[in-house]
């Protein structure tokens, strides 16, 4: 059992011809932990990432804010604070929803940038600080970035494979003209 993240644009776009879990769209857990696993008063590898290819990572982290897809009334459990009113905490949800939405051109343009810039910089993986529950996997994950070679399965993906099926899936949300994009977590 995992989470998988997928990206997603509102109003929601994918048609028929889009597969999520096909392989040149699908990104790996391995990218979902990388993205989420930030841990207080800690440079996490993925901001070590962004300082070494000159990326400024955050607007990746604001895609991780969407709030889940649940009933209305599940939102005041999950969002909302004493003696607030359904209207203020589905406000607030909305706040954080388009918060969350960021730029089609702007993601497209630091995965480029991450992407280009650790494949010129063929052992950053040696230079990254790893936590130490994720020094082996994560190293393993990093290898081979500039491999460009489609995986058979994406559990299979590196780092590098996540980014270009990162670019595909923009490609398709840029194709039907969409604007903002998100992380959804199933």
């Amino acid at each position: 059992m995992g989470v998988d993240i997928h990206i997603k644009t509102e109003p929601d776009i994918f048609e028929a011809d889009f597969e999520q879990n096909d392989h040149k769209y699908r990104l790996s857990r391995q990218f979902c932990w990388l993205i989420t696993d930030m841990k207080a008063g800690t440079n996490s590898e993925l901001f070590q990432l962004g300082d070494f290819t000159n990326t400024d990572i955050h607007p990746l982290i604001k895609m991780c804010d969407y709030p889940p897809e649940v009933p209305p009334d599940r939102y005041r459990f999950l969002y909302g604070k004493p003696n607030e009113s359904d209207e203020e905490v589905l406000a607030r949800v909305n706040q954080m929803k388009q918060a969350s939405q960021q730029s089609l051109d702007t993601i497209e343009l630091l995965v480029h940038k991450l992407l280009l810039g650790l494949v010129h910089q063929s052992n950053f993986f040696e230079k990254v600080v790893y936590s130490n529950q994720n020094k082996y996997w994560l190293k393993s994950y990093f290898k081979g970035v500039e491999n460009d070679a489609p995986s058979q399965n994406f559990m299979d993906n590196n780092l590098g494979r996540d980014l270009r099926n990162f670019l595909n899936t923009l490609e398709y949300i840029r194709s039907k003209k969409g604007e903002q994009v998100f992380f959804r977590f199933l």
